[in-house]
C-alpha cells in the first residue's frame, strides 16, 4: 500500500527524494565542508531541539484548525495544513538548512546557526505564549 503525505506526494517517493538528495550532497563534495567546531555540533544541537520543537507545535496547530492557524509558513503550506503537508515541509525545509550549515565556510556556520537559532526560538516561544502545545504521539 503506498500512502499519501500530501496532493500527489507518498512516502515512498519523499524517502526516495530524501535518500538521494543525501548521496548527492555526500558524495558531490564533501570534501569542500569545512570542518564542525565543538561550538559548532553543540549549536547544531541546539537548533535541532528547538526545529524538533517548532514542528511538534506545527503539528498541534495542524491537529486543532478549529483552535489555530497556521502564520509563519502559511504561503507554503496554507493556513490550516494536514499533518502530512506539515511534515513534507519540515523535512525539506530541515534538510536544506543542515546541507547549508554543512557547506558554509567555518566562519559563516557560526553566524547562520545563531540567526537560525534566534529565529526558531522565537517562534518557539511565541506559539508558547499563545497556548500551542507539543503534539508528541506516535
Amino acid at each position: 500500500m503506498d500512502y499519501k503525505l500530501a496532493k500527489g506526494i507518498t512516502i515512498a517517493s519523499t524517502i526516495q527524494a530524501a535518500v538521494i538528495g543525501t548521496i548527492v550532497l555526500y558524495s558531490c563534495g564533501s570534501q569542500a565542508a569545512d570542518t564542525w567546531t565543538d561550538k559548532q555540533v553543540n549549536l547544531g544541537i541546539a537548533w535541532g531541539i528547538l526545529q524538533t520543537i517548532d514542528y511538534s507545535q506545527t503539528l498541534y496547530i495542524a491537529k486543532h484548525p478549529e483552535q489555530y492557524y497556521e502564520k509563519e509558513s502559511s504561503r507554503y503550506m496554507g493556513k490550516h495544513p494536514s499533518t502530512s503537508r506539515v511534515t513534507n515541509h519540515f523535512i525539506v525545509t530541515t534538510g536544506i538548512k543542515l546541507a547549508i550549515m554543512h557547506y558554509l565556510p567555518s566562519e559563516y556556520r557560526t553566524m547562520f546557526q545563531y540567526v537560525n537559532i534566534v529565529y526558531t526560538g522565537n517562534i518557539v516561544y511565541q506559539n508558547y505564549r499563545i497556548g500551542i502545545e507539543l503534539d508528541i504521539s506516535f
